[in-house]
């Protein structure tokens, strides 16, 4: 029963994860905006972090749908939740209001309601990383004990292997395009 729960908080942060994510996407200026606005990260960082954090949140929503290195993934998860939760209340206790740039279609105004869902993700997070099983793993090898569920489990390789490796090559492309942005600006300053 347990391992059905851990898979159940599994895909359900992953479900989170993919949609804000892909929501981020389309509009990197915006999501740059809303990491301005918490006002949590120096300037210098902001735009490094906005660019990144699509593809994070979308290659660790592959990495807990497929279970590759699941627990890790589902440890960045709940720290990068925890995070975001830390960043709400402190806006909060400060007096500050404004749209949370969650990336979903219904960005909402922070508030407690949303602090108490990034802390029951971080509780479905915590879960996962705790679990002493990790169910429906592509690659079972990781795993000395797993969940019989339907074979339809086997067919999913492939696909998810290339899933994850277009991610992850985006993710380095991304990080490597802001690294060289943040070094034509540190030249820049220093010159």
């Amino acid at each position: 029963m347990l391992a059905y729960l851990e898979l159940a908080a599994r895909w359900a942060l992953a479900l989170v994860l993919a949609a804000a994510g892909a929501a981020k996407l389309p509009d990197r200026r915006a999501v740059e905006k809303s990491v301005t606005r918490y006002g949590v990260l120096p300037m210098r960082v902001v735009r490094p972090v906005a660019q990144v954090l699509p593809w994070a949140e979308l290659c660790l929503a592959l990495a807990l749908v497929v279970g590759v290195l699941a627990r890790f993934a589902a440890l960045l998860a709940g720290g990068m939740l925890a995070a975001f939760a830390v960043a709400i209340v402190w806006n909060l206790l400060r007096g500050r209001r404004f749209q949370c740039g969650c990336g979903t279609t219904y960005d909402t105004e922070i508030g407690l309601g949303l602090v108490a869902r990034d802390a029951a993700l971080v509780v479905m997070a915590g879960l996962v990383v705790a679990a002493p099983d990790v169910p429906l793993a592509v690659w079972t090898v990781w795993h000395a004990k797993r969940v019989v569920l339907p074979a339809w489990d086997e067919f999913l390789p492939v696909p998810l292997a290339v899933c994850l490796a277009y991610c992850i090559g985006r993710s380095v492309e991304c990080c490597w395009r802001v690294l060289r942005q943040a070094r034509a600006s540190l030249e820049k300053w220093g010159a």
